[in-house]
């Protein structure tokens, strides 16, 4: 496909400006900075211009903004990791949906703490993500309800079940995203529950052909599918497809940092420097 405008596996929930990146392909160029030979379930980057890639074997591999190797971390109790949250770039937070736990890292990739969702009664929690304040947004699949928790896993609130609005029988909910006034549920495949502030359910948002999603500034988030890049405005319901002169390449996800682009690919990661001509 052509480079235009993806969302993550997990994620990830990193902040970039829409408005940078949204800019007429004929003023721009990509230049490929360096590759990161790697095979990754997903890829997370930070506004440090990190790089996080989830391996199959569980292990957590950071990269820096020049491709080196700087830290890595593996808790192989848990399997893969489902989601890597750099809503705090320096405090890592990883999702392990399997067995229904969270992990925070330092910023040397040491745990620092965990917190197991099934004592919160959601052991069945499929989507989790950080809250603005600092707390967690998790959504426990055998119930239909978003919750959300402080950081020692404490019920603050809670939605309506989303079996009063939705299908729940074709729609498994991912991954959470969060910006400034709204959460977006994602069940890929399917679309995205659409959420206020305080995770009351507002609608459901048909997205058939996505494969990630990220958070960028305000209320404006990336789209990923497997043959365009969106972006998609929350606030006006606006989808708008972004073009770039960087392909063809084939990609699995994509992030955004500023002016660069991660592409991940089967065997590699790809990062481009997009710069005025």
């Amino acid at each position: 496909m052509w480079c235009s405008c993806h969302l993550p596996p997990a994620g990830t929930t990193a902040r970039v400006s829409a408005q940078k990146v949204r800019t007429d392909s004929s003023t721009q160029k990509c230049k490929q900075l360096f590759h990161i030979k790697q095979k990754a379930e997903f890829l997370a980057t930070d506004p440090l211009l990190n790089c996080y890639l989830a391996l199959a074997d569980g292990r957590i591999l950071r990269y820096d903004s020049a491709g080196l190797l700087t830290a890595e971390f593996g808790n192989f109790n848990f399997g893969a990791a489902a989601c890597i949250d750099l809503s705090r770039p320096l405090r890592p937070l990883i999702f392990y949906r399997d067995f229904a736990q969270v992990i925070a890292l330092d910023t040397r990739l040491t745990e620092l703490a965990s917190l197991d969702l099934r004592d919160a009664g959601l052991a069945q929690c499929t989507a989790l993500a950080r809250a603005r304040d600092r707390g967690l947004w998790a959504y426990e699949a055998n119930q239909g309800i978003l919750y959300k928790l402080d950081e020692q896993g404490k019920i603050l609130l809670q939605s309506d079940p989303l079996d009063l609005q939705l299908d729940l029988s074709r729609l498994y909910f991912t991954q959470i995203r969060v910006s400034n006034h709204y959460l977006l549920l994602w069940a890929p495949g399917e679309g995205v529950a659409l959420f206020d502030a305080f995770g009351q359910f507002l609608k459901f948002v048909k997205l058939e052909n996505v494969r990630a999603i990220q958070t960028l500034d305000d209320d404006h988030f990336l789209l990923s599918g497997a043959e365009e890049l969106l972006f998609y405005e929350v606030e006006e319901g606006v989808f708008q497809t972004l073009l770039l002169p960087c392909g063809p390449f084939e990609m699995l996800q994509a992030e955004i940092q500023e002016n660069r682009f991660y592409l991940l690919q089967e065997e590699k990661i790809i990062v481009l420097l997009l710069s005025n001509m």
